[in-house]
């Protein structure tokens, strides 16, 4: 790994969905509180949405900027400067798909607890350093101001009208809105690295930053002391964090190159894949992939098939600022064939990306009409003709939400006359790479009629985990990945983690207990644990 100096540019958000999975039946994870019964539904937290079927319910929202306007939460009080999560996303219905389906998506997590200013862009974030409007500054008692020279606020008189010059138009074409300070990706909130008004977080002030990083490098010869502090920051504040490193280190060493120095195999990879953060980890993992001798089709797989629009944007913007050449250019040279052109549509940051949020009842109503024309497209084209028209599967595979291809999976299955799934037709009709590629989509979306209340996502990545550690030997560097990408996003590792309890009738820590040991064992216990946030 080189060592990241300065966070690159980051590009336009494009529309995208919330993360996928909901808990419900399942033991939760030791030492979380415990889940919701199936068919029930627990009281909505403060500010948040209703849950699926619950009155109120409504469409979550469409951008991948860091959503805005929740209740603020108080910090816990052995850990300064988080604000505290709820237990899980909330949740949001989809209506017009097939009823009686069990399971459910819920909608985001939100992570700035401070309403946007006012006037704000209602889809950006406010600024992680800035006040919430009307509250002191950190550390007096005197109320916000407004920036000097600008002109109080006077509330509109009933019956007044709005000057036309104070309502705020449409950006004209072909220029692009002003970027927001944060931003999604995979459902993770990260800094907006193309946001020039610099790094920090709420909550998080240059005192805890100067006392972590003495801390770091007073324990730094201890690995077990490196995990426990590294392992407690999300990446918002391991980001401020590894920005001020170098300027509090009297060596004047980066963190990076300070964990890269004191640590070593397994462990030096997973704390270097925090100090990175979810962004710049993933562009390193995908360089990794395809260099040298024989492409990593299954790493690949893995950090490419799940992405958004909104997440290939991001990280080929950030992937280009690294290596000088595109995301797209890169996995192409090293690609061929059918696959070749899977990947090819998987990288179009402004691909189609099906069903767009329906606004109201008839366009849900299209929205269920189009899971029926893409199950009738996915025969046509494969099982029902002699020859495969790949082309129809790329398409939809590549370009519909995880919550529609759900849907069209079930259908698919619905409609088979001997009810084989999708993924027995994609083994019969594709070979090679190809075909894993496809299967690793469609396991995801395929429910498991034995778990019918879990994301099917979350039972893939389950079984992906017990692969790692199955049989002679465990795979320690896959192990690393994926519990460090599932680790970013807290109610996805909870979850993955439920799922693997219910299917292997044991806990991951205690699996992962039993094939690690000494400080290795203590990083990815601490990540399946820890809170990743912030």
């Amino acid at each position: 790994m080189s060592d990241p100096n300065q966070p690159p540019p980051n590009p336009n958000a494009y529309s995208g969905y919330p993360p996928a999975g909901a808990p419900g039946g399942f033991a939760p994870v030791p030492g979380q509180a415990p889940y919701p019964s199936p068919g029930g539904f627990a009281p909505p937290m403060p500010g948040y949405p209703p849950q699926p079927g619950a009155p109120g319910a409504y469409y979550p929202q469409t951008t991948n900027y860091a959503p805005a306007g929740y209740p603020g939460y108080g910090p816990p009080p052995t850990m300064p400067g988080y604000a505290q999560p709820p237990q899980g996303p909330p949740q949001a219905a989809y209506p017009g798909y097939a009823p009686g389906y069990p399971y459910q998506q819920p909608g985001y997590n939100p992570v700035y607890a401070q309403p946007p200013p006012q006037g704000a862009y209602q889809a950006y974030a406010p600024s992680p350093g800035a006040p919430p409007p009307g509250s002191p500054m950190p550390g007096t008692s005197t109320p916000y101001a407004p920036p000097t020279g600008a002109p109080p606020h006077t509330p509109a008189q009933p019956g007044a009208s709005v000057p036309a010059s104070s309502i705020p138009s449409a950006p004209a074409a072909g220029i692009r809105p002003p970027e927001p300070p944060t931003v999604m990706y995979r459902d993770i909130t990260i800094h907006n690295p193309r946001f020039a008004g610099g790094l920090n977080v709420w909550g998080y002030e240059r005192d805890q930053i100067k006392h972590d990083i003495g801390e770091i490098i007073k324990h730094s010869g201890s690995e077990k002391k490196l995990i426990e502090i590294l392992t407690r920051l999300g990446p918002l504040k391991m980001e401020v964090l590894a920005q001020e490193f170098h300027s509090h280190n009297p060596k004047g060493e980066t963190l990076y190159k300070l964990v890269e120095r004191k640590t070593t195999r397994y462990v030096e990879a997973g704390l270097l894949g925090l100090v990175l953060g979810p962004l710049k980890y993933d562009a390193e993992r995908v360089r990794d992939a395809i260099v040298g001798a024989g492409t990593k089709d299954y790493i690949l797989d893995e950090l490419i098939l799940d992405l958004t629009p909104s997440d290939v944007g991001l990280l080929a913007y950030v992937y280009e600022q690294k290596y000088g050449h595109t995301l797209l250019k890169a996995v192409q040279g090293d690609l061929s064939g059918n696959v070749q052109k899977l990947y090819t549509k998987a990288l179009d940051p402004d691909r189609e990306y099906l069903p767009r949020v329906p606004l109201n009842e008839k366009d849900a109503q299209v929205m269920a009409t189009l899971v029926a024309d893409d199950v009738k497209r996915l025969r046509r084209d494969g099982v029902e003709r002699v020859g495969t028209n790949e082309d129809t599967f790329y398409t939809i595979l590549t370009g519909r939400h995880h919550q529609h291809l759900i849907q069209v999976a079930q259908q698919y299955q619905l409609g088979d006359k001997h009810k084989k799934p999708l993924s027995h037709a994609l083994q019969s009709e594709f070979s090679g790479h190809d075909q894993r590629a496809l299967l690793y989509i469609a396991r995801g979306a395929e429910v498991n009629p034995r778990y019918p209340d879990l994301d099917p996502r979350m039972v893939r990545d389950a079984n992906l985990l017990e692969d790692t550690m199955a049989g002679m030997g465990t795979k320690d560097s896959m192990l690393v990945m994926r519990i460090l990408r599932a680790h970013w996003a807290r109610w996805r590792m909870d979850q993955i983690a439920a799922a693997y309890l219910r299917i292997h009738e044991k806990t991951l820590t205690r699996r992962v207990q039993g094939e690690t040991s000494g400080a290795f064992e203590d990083l990815l216990i601490a990540l399946i644990k820890g809170p990743a946030t912030y």
